[in-house]
Formats: C-alpha cells, structure tokens, sequence
C-alpha cells in the first residue's frame, strides 16, 4: 500500500545559556541529519529514525528564546504504551 511516515511538530521556548544546541545542529548537519528520537505524549511513545525538516528560532525575550521545528520519519516508527 505504499510508504507510510510520520511528520511531528514541536513547539517550545529555551534559555540559550542552559541548554545544548543539538536541535540546531541537528537542523544545520550537511552529513548525518537523521537521528533515532522517542518522542513522549500522554500514554504513549513514538520510537524511530527523524530528521529535521523544518527548524526556526524566534526573537530572544527574558533571557528566553522560542523555537519550532518538525521531525519527519524515515523507516519504521513503533508506538508503545507508557508504564
């Protein structure tokens, strides 16, 4: 029935000074841009290999800084309950 996959959205705000860059360069990677996440909702997980898409960051406020980015699937995603 052809290829199934899965695109996620995420949106959030960070403080620069205490938290890693990795969505960053996740998004800038000219060489390995996919990465294994789990992503955790209410009742369940979304375990698989995403890459990002889509990545903007907007204007720093409060020493804080929003950002979005989407996650699009490439293989298999498995969905497991959380205990």
């Amino acid at each position: 029935p052809g290829e199934k996959a899965i695109e996620v959205s995420i949106e959030g705000i960070y403080d620069p000074d205490e938290v890693e860059t990795e969505l960053v360069d996740l998004a800038l990677s000219t060489t390995d841009i996919s990465s294994t996440l789990i992503l955790t909702y209410a009742g369940y997980t979304l375990t698989g290999t995403y890459m990002i898409s889509n990545y903007s960051e907007g204007m720093p406020y409060n020493e804080s800084t929003t950002f979005s980015a989407t996650f699009s699937s490439s293989g298999v995603v498995a969905k497991a309950a959380v205990t």
